[in-house]
Formats: C-alpha cells, sequence, structure tokens
C-alpha cells in the first residue's frame, strides 16, 4: 500500500484512512504452520503435552474466534480429533486441563529439524543459502526457546448428533484463550461492483480492526449459502452448500449421516475448497 501511494502524484494530503491491523488472509501454508503472537483463523495448533490422552503429534487448523452470549471471555474452535483418538469428549463442567500450543508440536519439530540441517549443510560447504550460520542459530534458539501456549481446552463434541430429526456428525473443539494472544477472524464478503456491465460477483476480506470480529450467534445451514474456511495446508478458500446427503457413512463409523456437500466457488484463486489433513491420526 505504501509503495503504491508513493508512485501517485500529490501536492498534499488532507484526509487518509487506514484500517488499524493486517487486512489480508492468509493463503500460504508455510504461513499458517509459523509462530504469530496472535494468530489468525487456519493457523496449526495442537496439544501441548501428552496429558489425559493428549496426543502432541497431532495438529489442526485453529478456527474462528467467538463470545457466547454476555461471556467477555474470548473462545477459540478447532476439532477433538485434534487431541488424538483417546481422548473422550470433554464435558464443559469439569474439563481436564488440556493446554493447547501454536505451532502445534510437529510444526516447530519440522522447523527446527530444516534449520539444523542447514547449519549442518553450510558447516559442511554444501550449503546455498545466503543468511549467515550465526544468524541461523540464533533463530534455532529462538524455536526452541519459543512460548508457544495459546489456550486450554473448555469443552469438544465428538460422535453423532441429532439435528431436525436426522443424524449429523459433530466434531468440535472450544478453546479459552487469553486476550493477549487473540487474532481475528477472516472474514469474506461478495460485493456487486456498480457500474455498466460489471454485475458479476467479486469477493473481497471485509476490513478489521485488532479487536477482530467475533462470531457470536448460529444461522442455520442452507443449500446455496456461501462459505469460508482457513486452513493450515489450504490457506484461505470459499465455497458454496451444494446439496446435503442424508445417507453418508463415514469412515470408522457405521451410522448413516446426513452431510453437507460445498464446492470451491470461481471466484477464489484455488481449485478446492478443502483437503484432508496431513498430520495427526486418521478418521
Amino acid at each position: 500500500m505504501v509503495a503504491e501511494f508513493d508512485r501517485l502524484e500529490r501536492h498534499s494530503v488532507c484526509e487518509l484512512f487506514c484500517y488499524e491491523g493486517d487486512t489480508r488472509g492468509y493463503g500460504i501454508a508455510d504461513q499458517l504452520q509459523t509462530y504469530q503472537s496472535r494468530p489468525n483463523c487456519g493457523s496449526s495448533i495442537g496439544p501441548e503435552f501428552a496429558i489425559h490422552g493428549a496426543d502432541p503429534n497431532t495438529s489442526s487448523s485453529l478456527g474462528f474466534y467467538l463470545r457466547l452470549g454476555d461471556d467477555d471471555t474470548i473462545y477459540a474452535t478447532s476439532v477433538h480429533h485434534a487431541l488424538g483418538p483417546n481422548v473422550n469428549p470433554i464435558d464443559v463442567d469439569s474439563p481436564p486441563e488440556i493446554s493447547i500450543q501454536h505451532p502445534s508440536f510437529p510444526d516447530v519439530a519440522s522447523q527446527i529439524e530444516q534449520i539444523e540441517s542447514e547449519i549442518d549443510a553450510a558447516s559442511n560447504g554444501e550449503s546455498d543459502v545466503l543468511v549467515p550460520t550465526k544468524t541461523l542459530q540464533k533463530v534455532l534458539q529462538e524455536l526452541k526457546s519459543l512460548d508457544n501456549s495459546f489456550g486450554v481446552v473448555v469443552a469438544s463434541g465428538y460422535g453423532v448428533v441429532q439435528i431436525d430429526g436426522r443424524n449429523v456428525s459433530e466434531d468440535w473443539l472450544l478453546i479459552e484463550v487469553p486476550a493477549h494472544k487473540t487474532g481475528v477472524n477472516h472474514v469474506r464478503a461478495i460485493t456487486f461492483p456498480p457500474g455498466p456491465g460489471r454485475s458479476f460477483r467479486e469477493l473481497e476480506w471485509t476490513p478489521r480492526d485488532t479487536y477482530g470480529i467475533y462470531v457470536n450467534g448460529l444461522d442455520d445451514l442452507t443449500k446455496g449459502m456461501w462459505v469460508c474456511k482457513a486452513g493450515r495446508s489450504t490457506g484461505d478458500t470459499v465455497g458454496r452448500v451444494q446439496f446435503a446427503y442424508s445417507h453418508c457413512k463415514l469412515t470408522g463409523n457405521a451410522v448413516e449421516t446426513r452431510e453437507w456437500t460445498i464446492v470451491s466457488s470461481v471466484f477464489g484463486d484455488k481449485p478446492i475448497f478443502a483437503k484432508k489433513g496431513i498430520l495427526g491420526p486418521q478418521w
């Protein structure tokens, strides 16, 4: 934005409005797997320790931030199976102390391994990396001593529930997050640009500030609805609900459930809406 502004011919600035905070989405998987002091949707998270059956070797994508009613507490969402196959659904009245970290342990371990490999290659004169070895060693030390605690699990659901008389699979995780760790939600808007011959839709990120945009309500999922998501492997994608299939059987579950099919939008720059995660147990 600054570079574009500098290219313009100008005499004086009367008034200039800027949005506080970053208004971009994170569409590159590598960015979603690295540390952010206030992670946004799609960032990699996972259990911090092997406690109460949690598996630190699993990871998942950070979902949206929300507030519940008049409660000032900030929560983040993800999927229950990110905790591993040995953790039962968590009761909100008596949750175990399962801490969540960001980035997930597998992603931190992968970054450490990559940097150590670059340092070894440099010491053997085989590296073409232009970054000095001392800089790599400093980055490595910072990564190993990183305080990547993110929040604490307060409730979850996993299994099959009935909604409007139909079986629907559920897989969700609610995490209490301190304010200083809270990022912002990615919110995509459809706009109709004015002017002759410009009736096509365009998608853009809605501006937001550092206070974030919090989800605080529910709505029915309907055919034709536009939805967006941010994942650690696919980044930000947009799709449209095409249909619901009421006789679906998921792997490892004999119960027929109603599942919604979302097809990637032609307005997005990615050909798929979502894909199976790389890390974690197979479900």
